[in-house]
């Protein structure tokens, strides 16, 4: 049976979903945190409920959507899933910004 929580997130209200199994494996859906609050809110919830991340799932690259998809990779040592046109846009808009 799967479990799925959801969180608000930003100014946007993003809806940022956990969806995780009975052994508490999970994948996060649109890590969509951005304040310093929201972000210590997930990690929070995540170590209360004992879960482990497996994923970030990313539907689209929309900034509200996934503001926090870094910081989960990084601190959960996981991969995020992305659509391959998502991920080029992605890779434009960072070069863009560099310039």
């Amino acid at each position: 049976m799967l479990n799925i929580s959801y969180f608000h997130f930003n100014p946007f209200q993003e809806n940022t979903w956990l969806v995780r199994d009975n052994e508490g494996k999970a994948i996060v859906v649109e890590p969509g945190y951005l304040s310093e609050a929201e972000r210590e809110a997930f990690h929070a919830f995540v170590e209360q409920h004992s879960i482990r991340l497996e994923a970030v799932l990313l539907t689209h690259a929309h900034g509200d959507h996934i503001a926090g998809a870094a910081d989960c990779c990084r601190r959960y040592g996981i991969k995020a899933y992305l659509a391959e046109e998502d991920r080029l846009m992605l890779e434009d808009f960072a070069k863009l910004s560099a310039r």
